[in-house]
């Protein structure tokens, strides 16, 4: 995201700069910014795709449990994939935090499928190696 932010287009386009709430959302970095012209306002701006992350996981639990493992990953590919067009395609950044939390949603199912189905399918002396390097690490 660095050097996304950086380019003159992106600024252009957002009306973000370099510094500012609107970069730190964008970034989700921030769990807590205090307003420079009034230090007591706190105001709370969750990490988006871990927002997004956090209320998916119940229900990727669920919907792993239910459907199966390979579903699952499909159905979590396909909302990480919904989430990205809507992140490329985005012209506010209200468009680009909600893509970011349609990406966490997606992210959460295919953590919680993945590592199960590289268990299931691996021979028994490799489920450890192969469950460790199946979480995946997606960072957009």
């Amino acid at each position: 995201m660095t050097g996304i932010i950086a380019m003159d287009y992106f600024q252009y386009k957002f009306q973000t700069g370099q510094t500012g709430t609107q970069v730190a959302v964008i970034f989700s970095l921030y769990t807590v910014w205090v307003h420079p012209a009034n230090p007591s306002l706190w105001l709370w701006l969750m990490c988006i795709v871990s927002s997004g992350s956090i209320v998916g996981a119940p229900f990727a639990a669920i919907l792993t449990d239910k459907f199966g493992r390979r579903k699952a990953m499909f159905a979590g590919g396909v909302v990480v994939i919904v989430g990205v067009v809507i992140i490329s395609s985005s012209s506010t950044v209200a468009q680009f935090v909600v893509g970011r939390f349609i990406l966490g949603l997606g992210i959460a199912v295919m953590t919680v499928a993945a590592p199960a189905y590289a268990m299931e399918i691996s021979p028994p002396q490799w489920r450890g190696r192969c469950t460790g390097s199946s979480c995946p690490r997606v960072v957009v």
